[in-house]
């Protein structure tokens, strides 16, 4: 399920439905108290595993809306560049290879936070700089022109996005 916000960018929001099932709560040890629920898990597990937990936010109304969770900032050929809501609340951005590789990068010094998958030609090493042919990517890609708003630049889009989902 995806939705637009201000300058465009396509966020990412919970599935309701997920939500619903998630407020049910399960036995201690990941045991499902119903069938419903079990199948819910498997589907999740399929898709990738269990959403982030995240509160939810109230409309004008009263009515309780699922917060955003990550915004899609943009491409650069076969790369893209994703931000995501971080508890720790510490700059960084998802950077996903079409098939080979996600790592998380950390904005302050391009050291790699997290190294999700690799089955890349590229040796990450967690708390080091990515490699050389990366760091160009990520330094093009942020100094460039912003898809959805020509006007700012990717790294505005970053901070945009930043500033939305984690403040």
């Amino acid at each position: 399920m995806e939705t637009q916000c201000a300058l465009g960018y396509t966020l990412a929001m919970k599935n309701r439905n997920a939500v619903a099932l998630g407020k049910l709560g399960g036995k201690v040890g990941g045991i499902s108290r119903s069938e419903t629920k079990a199948q819910a898990a498997r589907a999740n597990g399929k898709l990738g595993g269990r959403p982030r937990v995240m509160s939810e936010s109230v409309d004008l109304f009263g009515v309780p809306q699922p917060l955003m969770e990550m915004a899609r900032l943009g491409n650069l050929g076969q790369y893209s560049f994703w931000v995501y809501s971080e508890p720790l609340k510490n700059p960084s951005f998802h950077l996903k290879h079409k098939t080979d590789f996600e790592i998380v990068v950390q904005v302050k010094d391009m050291s790699i936070l997290e190294i999700k998958h690799n089955k890349s030609r590229f040796d990450f090493k967690k708390g080091q700089k990515p490699p050389k042919a990366i760091v160009l990517i990520i330094e093009e890609f942020m100094s460039g022109q912003n898809e959805k708003d020509p006007s700012r630049t990717n790294a505005d889009a970053f901070s945009f996005a930043w500033k939305l989902l984690n403040d």
